[in-house]
C-alpha cells in the first residue's frame, strides 16, 4: 500500500511540473486522490479540501492573467494567443536544455504571442511591448501560485494517506 501511496505521489509532482507548461497539471493531479477516494483510502472531507486547493489555484491563475491584462487593455484574443504561443514554443523549445527548453519557450511564447498581436493590430511597438511584459509577469505570478498550490496538494494527499 506504501509503495502505491509513494507511485502516485510522484506521479502527481510529474503532472504539476506540467503547470509550467500552460496545461492544467493540477487538475490532471487531482485526478489521483479521485482515485483513493473511489478505492475507500481518502474520505470524502479530505478529498474537498484537496479539490479546493485546485480550484484556488485555477482561480488565481485565470484572475491574475485576465484582471492583469484586462487593467493595460489586453483583448481576450491577445490572451488567447498567448496561450497558443505558450504551447508552441513550449513544445518546440523542449528539446533544448535537457528539457528546461519546454519551460523557457512557455514563458517565452506568452510574451511573444501578445506581443506580435498588438503589433499586428495596433501597429505600436511600445504598447505591444508594454502589454507582452505584462502579460509574461501575469503568467509568472498565476504560475508561481498554481504550482506552489498543487506542491501543497501532494502534501495533502500524502498527508490524509499516511
Amino acid at each position: 500500500m506504501e509503495i502505491l501511496i509513494i507511485i502516485s505521489i510522484i506521479v502527481q509532482i510529474c503532472l504539476i511540473l506540467t503547470n509550467i507548461l500552460g496545461l492544467p497539471g493540477n487538475i490532471l493531479a487531482g485526478l489521483i486522490p479521485l482515485i483513493w477516494f473511489f478505492s475507500g483510502h481518502l474520505p470524502l472531507t479530505q478529498l474537498i479540501i484537496i479539490i479546493l486547493t485546485i480550484v484556488a489555484g485555477e482561480i488565481i491563475e485565470f484572475i491574475s492573467g485576465f484582471l492583469l491584462g484586462k487593467n493595460s487593455g489586453i483583448s481576450n484574443k491577445s490572451l488567447i494567443v498567448s496561450i497558443f504561443g505558450a504551447i508552441i514554443l513550449g513544445i518546440i523549445m523542449a528539446p533544448l536544455f535537457f528539457g528546461l527548453g519546454a519551460i523557457i519557450g512557455s514563458f517565452i511564447g506568452v510574451f511573444a504571442g501578445v506581443f506580435v498581436y498588438e503589433l499586428l493590430i495596433n501597429r505600436n511597438i511600445i504598447t505591444a511591448l508594454k502589454r507582452g511584459i505584462v502579460v509574461f509577469k501575469s503568467r509568472i505570478f498565476g504560475t508561481v501560485i498554481k504550482f506552489s498550490l498543487g506542491l501543497f496538494m501532494v502534501v495533502l494527499t500524502a498527508y490524509f494517506l499516511f
